[in-house]
């Protein structure tokens, strides 16, 4: 590609695919053998719990902080335990309701 020539919608368009494709160009084995993956969950109530740092770390004290962690990790976790059971279109609910007629 040469300075004087501008580059079109085109091949930036496709320029842009292509690096947004790249990490998933990566072998699936990229990851060394002795590293083990991160815990999604725990990561996300790491970064969820530096937000309310962020936000409302000069008037929480440490150990508030150490609560909401725990707190938002339990309820990732009970949200990812919600989501295991595929349901179908045609399941009931958990429950009946029966009015008590006199």
């Amino acid at each position: 590609m040469s300075l004087s020539r501008l580059t079109t919608r085109r091949e930036f368009t496709r320029n842009l695919a292509l690096l947004a494709a790249t990490p998933l160009l990566a072998p699936s084995g990229a990851v060394a053998a002795d590293e083990k993956p991160a815990d999604p969950v725990a990561a996300t109530a790491d970064a969820l719990t530096e937000a309310a740092r962020a936000r409302f770390g000069n008037i929480l004290p440490e150990e508030h902080l150490k609560r909401i962690r725990g707190s938002i990790h339990r309820s990732l976790l009970s949200g990812d335990f919600m989501k295991k059971p595929k349901l179908q279109n045609g399941d009931e609910p958990a429950f009946s309701f029966r009015a008590d007629l006199p």
